[in-house]
């Protein structure tokens, strides 16, 4: 028995502009039964959200035009509480405390841990209740 038991179902955002990114994470979640969608902007992201209510948002902070940064904020602006997790190949140091201040929740550095990636999920979904 392991606690990703506790992730089936959960529907997953993941915001990054690097396609193959995408595609190594979608593979990782549906692996744990988790429901996958993916955008590769801040405008996909918000479009999606908009119609469909997410349990967690993995989103990269290095990005054209919206970074990941911006991004928190917009979805923060807009009254969704969604945990975020921001994805970088910067340090947590140089990374964390931007994100928090944006209203991220957490951190995973690049290359991803899946085991860490989970742990965190899974703290952060059964954080909200859900």
């Amino acid at each position: 028995w392991s606690t990703h038991q506790n992730i089936v179902d959960t529907d997953i955002l993941i915001v990054d502009d690097q396609n193959i990114n995408n595609e190594i994470l979608q593979e990782i979640l549906e692996a744990y039964q988790c429901n996958v969608q993916a955008a590769e902007n801040a405008q996909d992201a918000l479009k999606l959200m908009a119609k469909h209510e997410f349990d967690v948002v993995i989103c990269d902070i290095q990005m054209p035009e919206i970074d990941g940064y911006q991004f928190a904020q917009m979805v923060r602006d807009l009254g969704i509480e969604t945990p975020i997790i921001a994805v970088s190949a910067d340090s947590e140091e140089s990374v964390l405390p931007l994100a928090l201040q944006m209203g991220m929740n957490q951190f995973v550095q690049k290359p991803i841990k899946t085991q860490v990636l989970m742990d965190i999920i899974n703290q952060l979904v059964h954080q909200t209740g859900h």
